[in-house]
């Protein structure tokens, strides 16, 4: 039996981008994961991973064999070591919410600066690619999330008058995560599960709150 093995994708490979059809028949171990590096996007609309221990890069892991990492190698202009490669591969640490793999991972060939580059802040390109060319979003809300009154305190109530409906949320579940002296966090895990909320739509003032709002 051929061994498996790991990718991860972080560009126009991951669920909802132009070229997710390339790993349709694969298996998704993990749709939310991040690994060190920074991540800039391209004058040919896709991104490029920069290694670097500082940030992290989000997407999503993928099982592989020798036959789809062949597959990918020609996708990503990946000739070997040593090459002119588009991209090199390289194995990196992935965190997952139940822990860490090791997974091969497309990255900026040390001489990539050849490329005109744009820092993306963040470091998750379906959200920089999502804000880059919508105006309005839906925001699906959970635990804490659904209080009026936080929206009310915060003068942001406005934003948040167009509700769409009940939202679930499939594969996750709610955990508490993080203690204040108020109480505690919730955030979702990748668990397997359910997860309840609400659905509104938004705009980019509503999104700018969700981003900076620290409580």
């Amino acid at each position: 039996m051929e061994e498996k093995c790991y990718v991860f994708v972080y560009g126009t490979l991951r669920m909802g981008q132009r070229n997710q059809h390339v790993l349709q028949n694969s298996v998704r171990g993990a749709a939310q994961c991040y690994t060190n590096g920074k991540l800039y996007d391209s004058p040919y609309g896709y991104p490029f991973l920069k290694e670097d221990e500082t940030g992290r890069v989000y997407g999503e892991l993928y099982e592989a064999d020798q036959k789809l990492l062949i597959k990918l190698d020609e996708f990503e202009g990946y000739r070997g070591p040593g090459k002119n490669n588009h991209y090199n591969r390289t194995i990196k640490t992935v965190t997952t919410d139940i822990g860490t793999v090791q997974a091969f991972v497309y990255v900026l060939p040390e001489d990539g600066d050849r490329h005109k580059l744009q820092y993306i802040e963040g470091g998750d390109w379906s959200v920089y690619s999502l804000l880059k060319n919508k105006e309005s979003f839906l925001y699906f809300a959970y635990a804490s999330c659904m209080d009026d009154e936080r929206f009310i305190r915060s003068g942001v109530k406005h934003c948040f008058l167009n509700v769409e409906g009940r939202g679930i949320l499939r594969g996750y579940k709610l955990r508490f995560v993080k203690k204040y002296s108020d109480g505690g966090r919730a955030d979702i895990v990748e668990e397997g599960g359910i997860v309840e909320g609400k659905i509104y739509e938004i705009t980019k003032e509503g999104l700018a709150y969700l981003f900076s709002e620290k409580e």
